[in-house]
């Protein structure tokens, strides 16, 4: 099930603030969102990559990068973000 929800989010990423405000985070209404490369580059590169990245677009202000990692079950290691 890792591939689903990639899925869903790359077929209709507009469900992106809807997930955001249903986190508790606060997106203003009407933001819009689109689909980023995964790629997470770095000087000395380790090998990092996203299962999928979006960017938010307020209809004012700074847009809210989101990086999406699919987690198939718990882990109390892991802290939220």
């Amino acid at each position: 099930m890792h591939e689903g929800p990639i899925a869903l989010i790359k077929k209709m990423p507009g469900v992106v603030p809807s997930l955001l405000a249903i986190a508790g985070l606060g997106v203003p209404e009407g933001a819009s969102a689109r689909i980023e490369s995964a790629d997470l580059g770095e000087m000395n590169p380790t090998g990092l990559r996203a299962d999928l990245v979006a960017t938010v677009k307020p209809s004012k202000g700074a847009p809210i990068s989101v990086i999406v990692e699919v987690q198939r079950a718990e882990d109390p290691e892991k802290k939220p973000s």
